[in-house]
């Protein structure tokens, strides 16, 4: 028996993160501006103070001089237009790099769950605590990191029947995930601090997409599975879905991708 497993990762640092990227595009987008308007701008009006501080200075300037003196400045603006391009893709060369190398040298992980104790159970879960963290000694285990501790044994019997699971606690308008290893190699990883973790068959896990069918978002519940009204509530009720389905136009019926 084979289970899906949705999982989100926290909002407030996907939040945190989006921000930070949106503050550095902004600033490179100005710069980038700044440096196409300079490019335009800088070779008349260099020319131009050129020409007029010789004058002033009690000099002469044939047309042919001035001729080659716009030409000369032309060719140092499109020098300034084409550097700044040329780098663009060299620091994205390099930021690419140090994200690979961060990957490449990820410590190998190797995934063995226990079969569960009741055999309804898709996933149990029994005195779990686990912590958000890159290095599980630099974390100090405390409810102020985002942990979660004492996690209990937890049932999925009807996600397993539906064909989905998503072990969420509500809180306000944040939801804390109970996730089991690496969910995205950019969102910090989640340690197993104790307890025990037992999986019957295997799982998938779908990032960066909410979705996973270009269907509605009754049929990405369901996964090809038949439709059970009481399971289904009680998928939807322990997904924390009601919410979302509020806002929706065709709630649970409307085209997701």
């Amino acid at each position: 028996m084979s289970c899906i497993v949705k999982l989100h990762v926290h909002l407030f640092f996907v939040a945190g993160v989006r921000s930070h990227e949106q503050s550095f595009l902004q600033k490179a987008g100005y710069m980038q501006s700044f440096s196409i308007a300079m490019a335009t701008f800088i070779a008349p009006a260099a020319a131009m103070t050129t020409i007029v501080t010789h004058v002033l200075a009690g000099g002469t300037v044939t047309a042919a001089e001035a001729y080659a003196l716009m030409s000369l400045f032309y060719g140092i603006g499109v020098v300034i237009y084409i550097i700044p391009m040329a780098l663009k893709p060299l620091s994205e060369t390099s930021i690419a790099l140090k994200r690979m190398k961060v990957i490449l040298l990820m410590k190998e992980t190797t995934l063995q769950y226990e079969d569960p104790a009741d055999e309804d159970n898709a996933i149990e879960v029994t005195g779990g605590s686990f912590c958000w963290t890159e290095r599980l000694e630099e974390v100090e285990i405390s409810a102020s990191r985002e942990n979660l501790d004492e996690v209990g044994t937890e049932n999925a019997k009807d996600a397993k029947a539906a064909g989905a699971e998503k072990l969420l606690e509500q809180n306000g308008t944040r939801k804390h995930t109970y996730m089991l290893k690496d969910i995205d190699l950019c969102v910090p990883k989640m340690e197993t601090v104790s307890g025990s973790v037992a999986m019957d068959g295997s799982m998938a896990l779908v990032t960066q997409q909410a979705w996973i069918q270009n269907a509605t978002v009754r049929d990405n519940i369901l996964f090809s599975k038949s439709f059970d009204r009481e399971r289904y509530d009680k998928v939807v009720a322990a997904c924390s879905l009601n919410q979302d389905f509020e806002i929706m136009m065709n709630k649970d019926l409307t085209e997701v991708s």
